[in-house]
């Protein structure tokens, strides 16, 4: 092989290189804004290779270590592709997390928000209890002022009930004082009546015999003279 087919075959080479290395630097260009590292690897391989075609003296030495570099120079894009297609796949992972995370972040504000009214609601009903506390505290007061008023009554009752106690005392004692005169009083015309109804006997048993005497003898009286016998007997 001549010189000019060499140089033709390298020129090739090293074009298809270039273009090469162009895409793969397109393709790292599209994700250089995601991979902060990838950048650095990729300037490390044009370093390298700019340092490969400074050391290419001669065709053959040129070729061969433009061969090998090419060789590892692919094995490196097919790795750095490998890498790019792995980060590409954990930024659609990581873009899923933040979405996911954008929509818990939604409902956690949703939360708040909800938590922000609760917490209004809870403090209007505390606000409320506080007026009933008050207005129960009042109530309280006026009842504590209506007992001290009732205990008041109460034990100026409990004075008069024992003033009445008293005089109930007293009026028993007058009773029996009275029940005994009445007791006495009841001997006494119960021994009257015993007596007039003694007296009336007689005193019938003597009209008895002067009616019986006077019918015998076949005397006559007038009417009045029975009319005063009776009232002398009643």
């Amino acid at each position: 092989m001549d010189n000019e087919k060499l140089f033709e075959l390298m020129t090739q080479m090293y074009s298809d290189m270039q273009k090469g290395f162009n895409n793969v630097n397109e393709r790292l260009d599209k994700v250089e804004g995601r991979l902060d590292g990838v950048e650095g690897r990729l300037d490390r391989v044009e370093s390298r290779l700019d340092r490969v075609e400074s050391r290419l003296d001669s065709v053959e030495e040129r070729l061969a270590k433009v061969e090998e570099k090419v060789e590892q120079n692919s094995r490196d894009i097919l790795r750095l592709e490998e890498k790019v297609e792995q980060n590409s796949k954990d930024i659609l992972r990581l873009e899923e997390k933040v979405e996911q995370n954008s929509k818990d972040i939604l409902r956690l504000e949703e939360k708040v928000e909800q938590n922000s009214k609760d917490i209004l609601r809870l403090e209007e009903k505390v606000e409320q209890n506080s007026r009933d506390i008050l207005r129960l505290e009042e109530k309280v007061e006026q009842n504590s002022k209506d007992i001290l008023r009732l205990e008041e009554k109460v034990e100026q009752n409990s004075r008069d009930i024992l003033g009445l106690q008293e005089k109930v005392d007293k009026n028993s004692k007058d009773i029996i004082k009275l029940e005994s005169k009445i007791d006495e009083s009841t001997g006494i015309l119960f021994d009257g009546i015993t007596q007039i109804t003694s007296q009336n006997e007689r005193l019938d048993k003597r009209v008895g015999k002067l009616e019986t005497g006077i019918l015998e003898k076949g005397i006559v009286l007038p009417s009045e003279y029975y009319i005063q016998i009776l009232k002398k007997v009643d």
